[in-house]
């Protein structure tokens, strides 16, 4: 799955236990796939605010988990296809052996 901007550059700051727990919790709740990425869509929010307030912003936020989710398995999904073909044409009688492509 090819990234259209890498991220390459890196932001640190240190948590208390208590701070680290709830930003953990934080991350099950909305659904994000890591704590870098919470940090990450909420530094955006922050930096630049989508219209309609908190509620929309979460949804904002939400939806652009999912979205990333869904890239990551359609990436997955075409990984297994190709794995799937490849395991079918090594197999005696398969599309490659027979030609007929069933």
């Amino acid at each position: 799955m090819a990234v259209l901007r890498p991220r390459n550059r890196l932001v640190y700051f240190r948590l208390s236990e208590d701070e680290f727990e709830r930003v953990n919790l934080a991350c099950h709740e909305t659904g994000a796939r890591s704590i870098s990425d919470l940090a990450r869509h909420a530094l955006q929010r922050m930096i630049d605010p989508p219209p309609g307030g908190p509620e929309q912003a979460l949804m904002v936020t939400r939806l652009q988990v999912m979205d990333d989710m869904i890239r990551e398995l359609n990436g997955k999904l075409e990984q297994l296809s190709q794995l799937l073909v490849a395991l079918r044409s090594s197999e005696p009688g398969g599309p490659a052996a027979d030609g007929s492509g069933k």
